[in-house]
């Protein structure tokens, strides 16, 4: 017969477990190859294109887009930021889920699109 000790502590065992399987996973934007994707917004759903990120210095990084232009995202807080100077659009990436906003007001156009690091 199981005492109450060893029952609170296979309750207690089994809910950690739970608990740590069903966190979120979290993703964090870092050096290397990313495929963009539209997931929302005023683009084509499902549109894909290649970015190669690179560390700028502390809490920065610089995007080389495939037309070879750049933009340094620049780290506040959990989320990345920087405005194009060739489009004067705003890009805001969520940190925690890699989720991108891309809002450009001389276009009158609003992008959502997500991040996902190649192997």
């Amino acid at each position: 017969m199981m005492t109450i000790t060893q029952a609170c502590a296979a309750g207690v065992l089994c809910v950690g477990v739970a608990v740590g399987l069903a966190a979120p996973a979290s993703a964090q934007l870092e050096e290397g190859s990313y495929t963009v994707t539209q997931i929302g917004g005023d683009g084509p759903a499902g549109f894909r294109l290649q970015w190669i990120l690179h560390s700028c210095g502390p809490s920065c990084m610089t995007v080389q887009f495939p037309n070879a232009n750049t933009l340094d995202l620049r780290l506040q807080g959990d989320t990345w930021s920087a405005v194009g100077a060739d489009n004067g659009c705003l890009y805001v990436i969520d940190n925690k889920t890699l989720v991108l906003h891309q809002s450009c007001a001389d276009l009158g156009a609003t992008y959502d699109k997500q991040l996902s690091k190649n192997s």
